[in-house]
C-alpha cells in the first residue's frame, strides 16, 4: 500500500486523536482507495447491464410491435370479405338472379372481434418483459447517478470527514 509515516508527518505529542491526527488522514485515504475500486466495479456492471437492457428492449419492441396486430380487428381481411360479396352481388343482378341466393359475409365493419386466449397472453408477456427491461434500465441509470454522488470530491478536517463518511455509509 503506501507508506504513511512518510506521507504524514508524526502527530504531536497528545495530538494522536485530534481532528487533523495522521489516524484520520491514514483511514480516509484507505477508505476512498477502496471505495474507487468498489464504485469502478459497480460503472462497469451497471454499463453492461445498461447495453444489454437497450438491446433486449429494442429486440423486445420488434416483436411487440408485430404481436400487438393480433389483439384488434384485420381491416384488411374485412375489406377482401366485403370485395368478395359485393362482386358476387354484382354477377347475380347481371345475370339476373335473387341477390337474396349471395350469402351475406361473416366479417363486416360492425362485427364483434375478440383477440385469441394466446394472443392476449402472449402480448402480456412481452409487454411485461419490455416494462421490466426499461425498468431496469431506469434504476441502472439512477444507481449510476448516485455512484457518481457517492465520490463527489470532499473537503474539511479529517475527523469531520471522516464522521461525515461513517454516517453516509451507515445510513444506507
Amino acid at each position: 500500500m503506501h507508506d504513511y509515516e512518510q506521507k504524514y508527518p508524526a502527530d504531536e505529542i497528545y495530538e494522536e486523536m485530534g481532528p487533523n491526527a495522521r489516524v484520520w488522514r491514514v483511514y480516509l485515504d484507505e477508505a476512498e482507495a477502496f471505495d474507487t475500486d468498489m464504485i469502478e466495479g459497480w460503472k462497469d456492471t451497471i454499463d453492461v447491464l445498461l447495453v444489454f437492457a437497450g438491446l433486449f428492449s429494442a429486440v423486445v419492441s420488434t416483436f411487440v410491435v408485430q404481436t400487438a396486430q393480433a389483439l384488434q380487428p384485420d381491416y384488411g381481411q374485412i375489406t377482401a370479405s366485403l370485395l368478395t360479396e359485393l362482386v358476387s352481388l354484382q354477377r347475380t343482378a347481371a345475370l339476373g338472379q335473387s341477390v337474396d341466393a349471395v350469402p351475406r359475409s361473416v366479417l363486416n365493419a360492425t362485427s364483434t372481434f375478440s383477440a385469441a386466449g394466446t394472443d392476449r397472453w402472449v402480448n402480456a408477456l412481452w409487454f411485461t418483459s419490455l416494462s421490466f427491461s426499461l425498468a431496469t434500465a431506469l434504476i441502472s441509470v439512477l444507481v449510476k447517478q448516485w455512484l457518481q454522488h457517492y465520490v463527489s470530491a470532499v473537503s474539511g478536517v479529517a475527523k469531520a470527514l471522516l464522521a461525515g463518511y461513517l454516517c453516509s455509509c451507515i445510513c444506507l
